[in-house]
């Protein structure tokens, strides 16, 4: 397997303020947790290391997989909505960035919502086989 890495930077209001003490957990697409991190006082985890596809896939004609490793990012701080991401490609070599902005809680909510979002396919890998 090959290696390609993840940074995560939480920020709030509308991206302007770094996040700090964000909890996020990382796990494979079978849910099982990879990682465990706190975001620190500029709002960023540091770059971790994820088995992923060898490039050398990508520039073979006849491989019809993708040519990466999907991941999730579970993160949560408190007095803030959470945000679950799933299918984050992760490539050979290259450093995925993923930004998660948090929203406070309303001042009626009683517990945190989770908000989810679905990084989709790139689209070659959407073409017909």
């Amino acid at each position: 397997m090959a290696i390609g890495y993840l940074l995560i930077q939480s920020r709030t209001a509308h991206d302007a303020v770094p996040l700090s003490g964000v909890q996020v957990r990382i796990t494979d697409m079978d849910s099982n947790i990879l990682y465990e991190l706190t975001t620190d006082e500029n709002g960023e985890t540091p770059v971790i290391a994820l088995n992923t596809i060898d490039k050398s896939f990508s520039q073979t004609p006849y491989y019809n997989e993708l040519p990466f490793t999907s991941y999730s990012v579970l993160a949560k701080n408190p007095g803030f909505n959470s945000l679950f991401v799933s299918d984050i490609p992760i490539y050979d070599g290259e450093t995925a960035v993923l930004p998660v902005v948090l929203t406070p809680m309303q001042q009626t909510q009683r517990q945190s919502a989770t908000q989810t979002t679905t990084i989709g396919k790139p689209a070659v890998a959407m073409r017909d086989t």
